[in-house]
């Protein structure tokens, strides 16, 4: 159930989105206590009372223009697109950051980062490599979710972070144009001015497969290994 609420902030706010040649980016910061929703965009994509920041594959919002996220956070969160101009290449898709302080105790918003209408890569499988690490987390914990859209497909999950370790995911998908990759943050102030700062991205690769007689060479060789160990 948990989760769940985790996605509903974005559906509503790209039911109007408007089609691009190039890879979209959307952003939206929904208050748990009165599902309010504020959403951002790098372009204008005709979204009903969407914020345009004007700056094509970048967003920063934070205090200072989100109105919901400053009740209750003060600092600064950016996100970034590359590749989005070239629909034959590879790479990072989608970079999020940033770093806040809490106004005050509580679990009280999602925001959830959608870099979407990607025409690359072509070919199936896709690998998708995801690392999210908090560099800094006192007073606080978060939930994360990495996921391909649409369906959902999850690239990277997990509640109640309350570590800064690394976590690291490597999936292959099979994925079809366009898509998107969606970054979700839930974070939970366990006491005032909490200290929560993310690093999250997600990058794409040809997945090269082994070819059949290289594959055949190498069994043959542990093959033989395990013969001389067995004639010893």
């Amino acid at each position: 159930m948990k989760m769940k609420t985790m996605f509903v902030g974005i559906v509503g706010a790209l039911a109007l989105v408007t089609m691009s040649a190039q890879a979209r980016l959307i952003a939206t910061v929904e208050d748990l206590n009165n599902s309010d929703i504020e959403v951002f965009t790098d372009l204008d994509y005709g979204i009903p009372g969407a914020t345009v920041l004007g700056t094509q594959g970048s967003l920063v919002f934070g205090d200072f223009n989100s109105t919901i996220l400053g009740t209750y956070w003060t600092g600064t969160l950016y996100t970034g697109l590359s590749d989005y101009a070239d629909p034959n290449q590879t790479g990072t898709l989608v970079t999020t950051g940033g770093a806040l302080q809490s106004n005050v105790i509580g679990e009280n918003v999602v925001i959830n980062i959608l870099g979407d209408e990607y025409q690359n890569p072509v070919g199936s499988p896709i690998g998708f490599e995801t690392i999210v690490n908090a560099s800094t987390l006192i007073d606080a914990t978060y939930d994360f979710l990495v996921d391909i859209q649409p369906g959902t497909i999850p690239l990277l999950v997990e509640i109640d972070v309350a570590d800064t370790n690394t976590y690291s995911a490597n999936e292959l998908v099979a994925v079809s144009a366009p898509f998107g990759i969606q970054h979700t943050l839930r974070i939970n102030a366990l006491a005032l001015d909490a200290d929560f700062a993310v690093d999250m991205s997600t990058r794409s690769y040809e997945a090269v497969p082994v070819p059949a007689p290289i594959a055949l060479l190498g069994l043959g060789l542990v093959g033989m290994t395990i013969a001389r160990k067995m004639r010893k």
